[in-house]
């Protein structure tokens, strides 16, 4: 598929993040305003996921997991799902005991891979529709949007949900990326009917023309999430790895 000059339109049906302290849009709209800030606490009730995979899942994977369970939890429907580093703490615990040789468990490896969380999670909704696992750097965001409007151009696909996450990285790496002030989650679902929910435009752009709607320092996914619960912020503007991208709220 290709994409115009003047950007893709779609519609953000519904949405739902969620960091510690953070779990509905009434307390990410003060976060937006600078009236709150993620807690320590990071317990999620993730309570429809059973038990059993409840126990595997680590505080990232309960993160999107309460999302899911706020808009999507019986939406089957195809997903993109996307985090730069996924389960890090899980993997660099693995990659640490390997350092030691210390003997690694099959069982902890399963669940750094990158689509575990996906997949477990698809298990607990009994879904069985496609998913897209992907890892696209700084511009992971884009990546899933394109990713995702790309899927609403197949036959009989109405909307995709789309999911974003990540977590804070181990000490020992902060000192070459430092992208993740605190875990979080986005949920939403994509839709390709204008009338159900925001429109939306994304397209690339030349940043010397959008300089003063540009955010250097917040991660795209919460910009986005930014986005989402601010009524007066009708664009942002992130530079990728190899693109520049505006996304705007139209009518």
């Amino acid at each position: 598929m290709s994409y115009p000059e003047s950007g893709i339109t779609f519609c953000i049906k519904d949405w739902a993040a969620c960091a510690p302290g953070l779990t509905c849009q009434q307390d990410w709209q003060e976060w937006s305003a600078g009236k709150k800030a993620p807690s320590v606490d990071q317990s999620f009730d993730v309570k429809q996921v059973p038990p059993m995979l409840r126990r595997r899942l680590g505080t990232l994977g309960k993160a999107v997991a309460y999302t899911l369970c706020q808009i999507a939890w019986d939406a089957h429907i195809p997903s993109v799902f996307c985090s730069r580093h996924g389960a890090i703490q899980q993997t660099y615990k693995l990659l640490s005991d390997l350092a030691d040789e210390k003997p690694l468990s099959p069982a902890h490896f399963s669940l750094s891979v990158h689509n575990a969380i996906a997949g477990m999670l698809s298990i607990a909704r009994k879904d069985v529709s496609s998913i897209t696992a992907l890892s696209a750097g700084a511009d992971g965001l884009w990546q899933m949007l394109l990713e995702a409007y790309g899927q609403l151009g197949q036959p009989d696909v109405e909307e995709v949900l789309c999911v974003i996450y990540d977590e804070p990285l181990p000490e020992l790496y902060t000192r070459y990326v430092n992208d993740t002030p605190f875990t979080h989650a986005l949920s939403f679902v994509l839709s390709k009917q204008k009338d159900k929910g925001q429109a939306m435009t994304l397209k690339s752009v030349d940043l010397h023309h959008a300089s003063s709607a540009r955010d250097k320092d917040t991660p795209p996914a919460l910009q986005f999430i930014r986005f989402l619960s601010t009524d007066t912020l009708n664009q942002i503007v992130s530079t990728g790895h190899s693109n520049q991208w505006m996304l705007s709220k139209t009518e």
